[in-house]
This record gives C-alpha cells, structure tokens and sequence, in this order.
C-alpha cells in the first residue's frame, strides 16, 4: 500500500486530488495540489529564495511602507504564476506575520537542522538590531511584567481561557 494513499486517507479534510493519487504525471507536466498550505495538511515547505528579485523586493517593500509599524515579520502572499512573483505583478498578501512568525524557509528538508537553527538565529539577530535601532530613536522598550500583561490581555481577546 502506498504510502501517500495512507495519508490521504488518514487526512480529515477532504483531499482535492484524492481520485487521482496512482496517477503518474507526464515528463515536465504541473498539477497544482493545492492553493494553500499548511503543516496540518502535510505540507512540504522549501525555500522560495529563487524567486526573489529586486522586483519583488520592491513590491514587498512598496506593500509594507504603507504598514505603520509593521518592521520585520513573514508575509505569506499569493501570485498568478512564479513570473509574477519574480516580477512582483499581481500579487496580493494573505496575511502579514509578526516577529515572532518563522521563516518558512526553516522547514525546508534540504536545509537540514544546523541550516535551520543558523536561520534563526539570523532571524533574532535581525529583530534585536531593529530593537536596537528604534530605541535609540527614541521609542521605549517593553519591560517583561508590561509585556506578559499585554499577553494576557491578547490571550483573554483570543480565547477567553486565561484568567486575571
């Protein structure tokens, strides 16, 4: 029994292909699986990094300008195609991340776990000096008691399962 049709009958959502899984595609033929993902499906994340350009960056950067004190975090976005996103035409973003979102890039297998963890570190390295740069330009830092009440506070809004 293969195992892809082991976890398609395993999923509890529908599977969009499921009548299609002993199909073998044609050299070079594309089948869309599907038009989002995520860990729960059983997604493969790789990296996207052959897709950046200087037009994509300035879109990403045209996009974020307008996002007042949105200064480092994970957009996940969608594109017609991968020129459009190399182009940076079309594109729309589905929903913007905070600092504390992963690089989907850390889940690439190709990465492997020292790849990883460089890749955090990287990540928090980036955060800490935009902490760094903006409370030397004046905005105040958040001590610990102000930011685990903000927590709380977020937790109540988000759930209503932490008490005062």
């Amino acid at each position: 029994r293969p195992p892809h049709r082991e976890a398609a009958e395993r999923c509890e959502r529908p599977v969009g292909h499921a009548h299609e899984l002993d199909r073998v595609l044609a050299a070079g033929e594309r089948l869309r699986l599907s038009h989002a993902a995520n860990h729960s499906q059983g997604c493969l994340f790789v990296s996207g990094e052959h897709l950046r350009t200087p037009a994509l960056e300035a879109w990403a950067i045209a996009a974020m300008t307008r996002a007042r004190g949105f200064d480092y975090g994970r957009l996940d976005v969608v594109f017609a195609d991968a020129d459009a996103c190399r182009a940076g035409v079309g594109g729309a973003i589905l929903e913007a991340n905070g600092v504390l979102s992963e690089s989907i890039d850390m889940y690439d297998p190709a990465l492997g776990a020292l790849g990883a963890w460089r890749l955090m570190r990287r990540h928090w390295g980036i955060a800490f000096e935009i902490g760094r740069a903006n409370r030397a330009g004046g905005t105040p830092g958040m001590g610990v008691r102000e930011f685990l009440a903000q927590w709380r506070a977020w937790r109540r809004r988000a759930d209503g399962s932490i008490a005062r």
